[in-house]
């Protein structure tokens, strides 16, 4: 008989940041626009009220927190 092991719950960073089915990216195009972004330019400042929704279909972005003078990474 075969044992029966319950799923495994999807990480964090799995639930946060996951990866899309090509058919999901298509229903969300009509909702948004897609454009380039260059190395370096910030997408959502801290404190920002209104957070607009990114997906990232190509590349990596990172989630930094300020902490004085410096950064802390986050994801």
């Amino acid at each position: 008989m075969a044992e029966i092991v319950p799923p495994v719950p999807p990480s964090r960073a799995e639930q946060m940041f996951p990866t899309l089915t090509p058919a999901q990216l298509e229903r969300m195009e009509a909702y948004g626009r897609v454009r380039a972004v260059q190395q370096g330019e910030v997408l959502v400042e801290a404190g920002q009220q209104a957070v607009p929704f990114i997906v990232v279909r190509r590349g990596a972005v990172d989630v930094v927190r300020p902490a004085g003078q410096a950064e802390t990474h986050i994801a």
